[in-house]
């Protein structure tokens, strides 16, 4: 009986172990994440002109007018955003495609 005793005495110490270096490494984890995160945003990655094209691009595929034209035309004083801005699609309802009737085979 004393040996059952000590040998779940053992598992219940293994086991506290590996839940302390579980949790020491997921501390490591989140640290190391956030220094990255710090570098990525002083170093100007994060903003940086490859993001702002590739912003523009995905903005200009899908028909929006890209955010260096908007913020441009803003920037000197021209009011609100005219509609050159919005899509010209807004508010207007999607139709799904029709299919064409089925033959009923008798």
């Amino acid at each position: 009986m004393n040996d059952r005793k000590a040998e779940l005495e053992r598992k219940k110490e293994r086991l506290r172990q590996i839940r302390e270096e579980k949790e020491r490494r997921r501390r490591e984890r989140e640290q190391a994440d956030a220094r990255a995160s710090t570098l990525r945003t002083a170093s100007g990655e994060a903003g940086s002109a490859r993001a702002h094209d590739d912003i523009n691009r995905q903005l200009a595929e899908i028909g929006l007018t890209p955010v260096d034209q908007v913020s441009r035309g803003r920037g000197r004083g021209q009011g609100p955003v005219g509609d050159s801005v919005c899509p010209t699609n807004v508010g207007t309802p999607r139709v799904a495609p029709t299919q064409p009737p089925r033959v009923r085979r008798t």
